[in-house]
């Protein structure tokens, strides 16, 4: 057997069968459909494996991008698609492919590791359930009340990329896309799974116009079931009055009875729109997801950050320090015992600061700048 190394492009379509028969066993639809920057043959040295007789049999995969944070960047590995055939299990093939990955992105320079799932594997790497969404619930009435303004909602076409980029641009939290990315989410939002009868079953970017000029857009999900039909947003963008009028036009064109997703706690105007609006908003980790750092030096990523929370004196001065297995919190000359790497994880983008243990004048600068922001996957869902 060989491995963990990358997947050579001769070996794709042995990946696919192992991707399909461990995620889409149904026969409904092809993950390297359903993911095509993730699988593309130019991201194949992201995509790790183990080669038996010339067939991938375990695999991890991500993609490297680069994401803009309020103001603060930084390089976040999104990793999924960990497949093992079944004979193969119980061998350590997937930690042995975690491990490979995590050195494969560090040599990539990624600060952060955003890992779709919550399997102990990646708990015991020491990633954390962390991160801060609101989500939200919206039944047919609460959108019922949502703002009119003559607007028209229409499915995203190639048309559309440049103004799609544009909206997305202005968003404070997103990652950076390039236009043959939004090309290949386009073709991803045309898909129709077999069986499905659209709109029921599909998922589709709509675009939201105002006089003929785009002001929003927004995934939308809608599930199978056309007699209890309900929706899931996955990413919005723009005017938030607008994406709400649109999901108010889709709710009626559909019959949609309830529609849910997320936002940024940092989004006050959407948190604002919705609660008006007497929908469900209730604060949250990010969904289904574990993360940690790879970068020890991550901090630095958020020097923008750090600027407006405590001041220009404290950039470069606060650091990650590890001593044998325990982590510290530095700043200056103060040590601040931060505990296991799954715990500062949960210090730096979770809710753990709250229970981090000092004398105040130690502690009260990782208050005050704690938990670090960070944004949602959106499209860029792996």
């Amino acid at each position: 057997m060989e491995g963990p190394r990358a997947c050579r492009p001769e070996e794709l379509d042995g990946l696919r069968t192992l991707e399909n028969t461990v995620f889409r066993s149904n026969g409904e639809s092809c993950m390297f459909r359903e993911f095509p920057t993730l699988f593309h043959e130019s991201n194949c040295e992201r995509l790790r494996v183990f080669v038996d007789k010339g067939q991938p049999v375990s695999a991890i995969a991500y993609v490297n991008r680069t994401a803009v944070i309020q103001g603060n960047t930084l390089r976040i590995g999104s990793l999924g698609a960990v497949a093992t055939f079944e004979e193969y299990r119980g061998r350590g093939l997937a930690t042995a492919l975690l491990e490979d990955t995590f050195a494969q992105m560090k040599r990539e320079n990624v600060d952060v590791v955003l890992i779709s799932g919550q399997r102990g594997l990646y708990q015991r790497a020491g990633c954390a359930i962390a991160g801060h969404e609101m989500r939200f619930s919206l039944d047919g009435s609460a959108l019922a009340g949502a703002p009119e303004r003559g607007l028209v909602v229409e499915e995203a076409a190639d048309a559309d990329i440049s103004d799609l980029i544009a909206l997305h641009q202005n968003e404070p939290s997103r990652f950076v896309r390039s236009p043959w990315e939004w090309q290949q989410f386009l073709s991803v939002y045309r898909l129709t799974p077999k069986g499905a009868e659209p709109p029921f079953g599909v998922r589709r970017l709509w675009v939201v116009r105002q006089q003929g000029t785009p002001v929003a857009y927004f995934v939308l999900s809608v599930g199978r079931d056309n007699t209890n039909p309900t929706a899931y947003v996955q990413e919005f963008a723009g005017n938030r009055a607008a994406v709400l009028s649109g999901l108010t036009s889709l709710k009626e064109r559909f019959g949609l009875r309830t529609v849910s997703g997320s936002c940024l706690p940092s989004d006050r105007e959407m948190n604002g729109l919705l609660t008006g609006l007497g929908g469900s908003v209730q604060a949250s980790s990010i969904g289904g997801h574990r993360m940690s750092f790879l970068n020890p030096e991550v901090l630095r990523r958020y020097d923008p950050w750090v600027t407006e929370r405590l001041g220009m004196e404290f950039v470069g001065e606060l650091n990650l320090v590890q001593s044998d297995d325990v982590w510290y919190l530095t700043s200056g000359a103060t040590r601040t015992v931060a505990g296991s790497l799954e715990t500062t994880n949960a210090l730096l983008w979770g809710d753990a600061v709250r229970d981090l243990k000092g004398d105040d004048t130690d502690t009260g600068v990782w208050k005050r700048l704690l938990p670090l922001p960070f944004l949602l996957p959106g499209m860029n869902y792996i």
